[in-house]
């Protein structure tokens, strides 16, 4: 998608060894909602902004219904080395294993057109292709 103003995240569970990190200096942006703040670690670029994303309650709620996995906007891939355009971001989800309940996949759509649709209305994406 194109990316208006170079906002990205990643979002994963919280476990174990979290508080450990955070110890350690690591990044965990509060975002006002108290169970969804400790159940995920969420890193990002801009605090407000990411408040703004998060105060979504659909896309928290599809969030909660993730066992595992990391998902972020990366601004360019150079693990994979692809090639995006200059302002062109990329929604990434990765999980350690291979998703195969339909539910979760639709749980998944569900959640990347939202997020989609609420990077428009935070002003981070155009609604209209550029």
């Amino acid at each position: 998608y194109a990316n208006r103003d170079g906002f990205q995240f990643a979002i994963k569970r919280a476990h174990i060894l979290s508080g450990l990190g955070k110890a350690l200096g690591g990044q965990d942006v509060q975002v006002g909602h108290p169970e969804f703040d400790r159940a995920f670690i969420i890193k990002g670029n801009a605090e407000q902004k990411l408040r703004d994303f998060f105060d979504n309650d659909f896309i928290r709620r599809l969030l909660q219904f993730q066992p595992s996995g990391t998902l972020e906007i990366r601004l360019d891939d150079s693990w994979s080395h692809a090639d995006f355009r200059e302002g062109v971001s990329e929604l990434h989800f990765e999980v350690p294993l291979i998703v195969d309940n339909l539910n979760q996949l639709e749980d998944l759509y569900d959640l990347f057109a939202e997020m989609l649709e609420h990077l428009c209305v935070i002003g981070s994406a155009y609604k209209d292709e550029v």
